[in-house]
């Protein structure tokens, strides 16, 4: 299999460097977690490892395929799986483009995020004041790493537990920094329990719509909440209150996939979903079903999102056929 990654792409033409591009990320995450991509002998090698990648921003998205990166809830590693497998991503891409300071943001046209995955989300693809995102994914595992307790799990206080934490954390690190301040197309859901279904925070609603424009802080601590969080838009526009996004939404897949075939002003020339690259992390099994459930009201909503998350990958893989691998 690791083989046949490396014909593919030797077999591609010279000029096409964005498709060379997103076969090596997809060679990158499969040899490194099935095949041992650290042995030379089987890593992708030649002058790849030379390309010259150019990016435009979301609307000059052009002829090549729109990059969706799709990053899981916590599942039972509180998100550090995907954040050490988006590290090793970016490294390796950094040295494969010769652009020692890219980020992940810079090889994605589109990133969904939940819980935790929806944390990275934001801090990978949110604009600094140097106008670069304003975090690697190295600082992005490292803040996941040392916040984990804070952001991940409740106190075991029961009701007189720390609600207060995440927030203050969040606030630390995005300040007065809105959905308006991504870099790319942003998805990152909630459940809002005012309506009674799922509430996507959008980068291009918070363009296109009023009340739709949120704190950064505040989507990121919605789509981590175990407990109902109110929190309204940066108009006062609209008001929700929120659950996470691992209830609403354990894999985001689906949801990035429909917006951009629905999104012709930032999309034009995606009409299906051969005009579309995926790469999905995942965050190991979810634990809402161990130890004591009854801990959070929020556990047994979780278990039929677990199920519903279950069936995302392969109805995604059913539509994509083989325009996706699952890492």
């Amino acid at each position: 299999m690791a083989a046949n990654s490396v014909n593919t792409i030797s077999m591609l033409d010279s000029n096409m460097e964005v498709d060379k591009l997103t076969n090596e990320i997809f060679s990158i995450l499969e040899n490194k977690f099935l095949f041992g991509y650290d042995d030379p002998k089987k890593s992708v090698t030649g002058k790849e490892d030379n390309l010259a990648v150019q990016f435009a921003g979301n609307k000059n998205v052009g002829a090549g395929k729109v990059r969706i990166l799709s990053i899981d809830a916590g599942g039972s590693t509180d998100g550090v799986l995907a954040a050490k497998s988006l590290t090793h991503l970016e490294s390796t891409l950094r040295r494969k483009s010769g652009k020692s300071d890219a980020h992940i943001a810079d090889f994605f046209d589109v990133v969904a995020g939940s819980g935790t995955g929806g944390v990275l989300a934001g801090l990978l693809f949110t604009r600094g004041a140097d106008g670069v995102p304003m975090f690697t994914a190295e600082e992005a595992l490292k803040f996941i790493v040392e916040n984990g307790e804070k952001i991940c799990r409740s106190s075991k206080t029961g009701f007189f537990r720390q609600v207060s934490r995440p927030a203050k954390v969040f606030k630390k690190v995005f300040g007065d920094l809105t959905l308006k301040d991504t870099m790319k197309a942003v998805l990152i859901p909630c459940y809002d329990l005012k309506t009674g279904a799922p509430f996507v925070f959008s980068r291009a609603d918070a363009w296109e719509m009023d009340g739709c424009d949120f704190a950064m802080s505040d989507v990121c601590g919605a789509t981590m909440a175990d407990r109902a969080v109110d929190l309204k838009s940066i108009d006062g526009r609209s008001k929700i209150t929120a659950v996470g996004g691992g209830i609403a939404m354990t894999n985001p897949t689906a949801a990035a996939i429909t917006h951009v075939l629905n999104n012709k002003q930032e999309f034009p020339f995606a009409n299906g979903v051969e005009d579309l690259l995926v790469v999905s992390l995942g965050n190991g099994d979810s634990d809402s079903g161990t130890g004591n459930v009854m801990s959070s009201p929020a556990a047994f909503v979780k278990i039929a999102g677990d199920g519903t998350a279950d069936m995302v990958c392969p109805l995604s893989s059913l539509i994509l056929i083989n325009r996706r691998m699952t890492i």
